[in-house]
């Protein structure tokens, strides 16, 4: 899929520790874990490795959706303002240990690798009490000491809980301070809000031997040769393609409450009653939703539907079913990046099936005088597998970035009195941008694929308005009949544009089997996503 890639987080959370401050009460408040926080970035570049002895041997995660509320991110509701967060702390990290200790072991015993073949443990820095509390749980399950203070990496008092980031900071301390050394084996230990679980296994290369040339002697951080950053990508695989199994939508939104739950409940269920699979047999769970209620920032929405639904939401032992559940967030074109990492993990065989979801409300409904999107408030779910006769399914994607127009549109939260609402900054011409975008993304996507817009049969635009698509095929000099179209009370279906569309097209038998379809998003930034999907 990519020779190269970049991972990169700017955590900044310790303005919650300041909210927190003017409102804990007692030494059991469930906001005290804001006072642990701290803010730090990270970023890594991953590529190839050069042998299958070096670099990550597994990365596996699952989330346990029924643990979702133990912790919960979001604005304030004093007057004071601000983010802040409610963690029970003793249930999550009961279950957090309990749950991360066995799937360490499960993992390693897949493997065939023992414990005593790596020098280090990296867990999530929460407390020195939970990684004390990890390295007792490991030591019984074995019944001899595995884990101690020599191989467990705790950061916690230099960095505090910095999230996000937490793993990767602990890592680069740790190489700096000559800890890790090049050739050590690691564990990463993976518990998160959700409740997410997960275990990395890593071997390095002579990585930390550069960083520490590089920071002692001030050097240059040591480059790859050029000839291996060069590397063409290798013959691809033929492999099936993934396409849409069922789609499911709230099937009459007057009759649901207007809640971002309640529409991705209604949507779920709508899609599970068309679908050939059950809620259990669900692997991997992706929210793609941007406008959501009460504006919560942690746990993922993805997690959250997971336990509402009772998606795999907890498991008695590791060999029983789970689903991996996380978030997109890339405004109205996210829907499609979901898709796009859907299809590459099951193309890689790490998923059978996914699930995506997009959901959208209206956050500024209820506070006076305030703008609104022009969202329609609805939820829609797609459920992905691999294609059996090969033949149906997604073709290529290709995303392109124009960031000449990145501030064409913003939107940000504010608060006012207890009230959060989100404020909108949209330059007028921003539908023009969109289609002078467009074009120059279809042309490559289609020569990719080898095809001429005439074999395209159906084109699923941005549900942004009949107004724009009408446009758009102006634009695009292609018959409007071609264009599915069912924004026509002027309502912007945004990340459901492309599942509402497409129930819509096969609904009015618009497509039949054979026929090539067009699939386009638009998203600020600005971004354009386009895709071919074969019917």
């Amino acid at each position: 899929m990519i020779r190269c890639g970049m991972v990169a987080s700017g955590e900044y959370i310790t303005h919650l520790t300041y909210t927190a401050q003017k409102e804990i009460d007692n030494y059991m408040d469930p906001r005290l874990a804001c006072l642990t926080l701290g803010d730090a970035g990270a970023a890594i570049i991953l590529d190839r490795s050069p042998s299958d002895k070096l670099g990550f041997h597994e990365i596996d995660m699952y989330t346990l959706g029924r643990y979702s509320p133990y912790c919960i991110a979001g604005p304030t509701e004093e007057e004071h303002g601000g983010a802040i967060m409610f963690t029970e702390m003793g249930k999550l990290t009961a279950v957090g240990i309990k749950q991360s200790v066995a799937h360490v072991f499960h993992v390693l015993k897949q493997l065939q690798r023992p414990v005593d073949a790596f020098q280090h443990i990296i867990p999530h820095q929460t407390s020195k009490i939970s990684l004390d509390e990890v390295a007792r749980e490991t030591n019984r399950l074995h019944n001899r000491e595995v884990c101690s203070d020599r191989n467990i990496i705790y950061n916690l008092t230099e960095r505090g809980n910095t999230a996000s980031t937490s793993h990767f900071v602990a890592l680069k301390d740790n190489i700096v301070n000559s800890r890790i050394a090049s050739g050590d084996n690691v564990i990463f230990s993976i518990t998160a809000s959700g409740l997410n679980v997960g275990t990395a296994l890593y071997t390095f290369d002579d990585l930390p031997d550069r960083l520490r040339r590089t920071g002692l002697n001030g050097e240059e951080l040591q480059k790859i040769p050029a000839a291996r950053k060069k590397e063409d990508f290798p013959p691809p695989v033929q492999t099936p393609r993934v396409r849409v199994e069922s789609v499911g939508t709230v099937p009459d939104e007057r009759m649901v409450i207007r809640n971002t739950q309640d529409l991705v409940e209604a949507a779920v269920e709508d899609c599970l009653g068309r679908s050939s699979y059950n809620r259990s047999d669900i692997e991997l769970l992706i929210h793609a939703g941007t406008y959501h209620s009460d504006f919560i920032a942690e746990p993922a929405m993805a997690a959250i539907v997971a336990g509402n639904l009772e998606i795999n939401g907890d498991i008695e032992s590791q060999s029983d079913k789970k689903t991996f559940a996380f978030d997109v967030l890339n405004g109205a074109i996210g829907f499609l990046n979901a898709c796009y990492a859907a299809m590459g993990m099951i193309k890689a065989k790490k998923f059978k099936n996914a699930m995506i979801v997009a959901s959208e409300i209206e956050n500024n409904v209820e506070v006076l005088a305030k703008e609104l999107r022009c969202l329609k408030e609805t939820s829609s779910v797609v459920i992905l597998e691999e294609s059996v006769d090969e033949k149906e399914g997604f073709g290529n994607f290709v995303f392109k970035y124009f960031t000449e127009y990145l501030e064409a549109f913003t939107a940000y939260t504010v608060q006012e009195r207890g009230k959060t609402y989100v404020d909108f900054k949209s330059d007028p011409n921003i539908e023009h941008y969109y289609l002078k975008c467009i074009n120059e993304t279809i042309g490559e996507l289609l020569a990719i694929e080898e095809l001429a817009i005439s074999e395209i049969k159906v084109i699923f635009p941005p549900q942004i308005s009949s107004t724009f698509i009408s446009r758009l095929s102006s634009e695009m000099n292609v018959s409007r009949e071609k264009f599915v179209d069912i924004a026509y009370d002027g309502k912007d279906f945004f990340t459901s544009s492309l599942p509402c569309a497409l129930q819509y097209a096969r609904e009015q038998q618009l497509v039949k089997a054979g026929d090539i379809g067009l699939i386009i998003n638009v998203g600020t930034g600005i971004q354009i996503g386009c895709a071919v999907y074969y019917f």
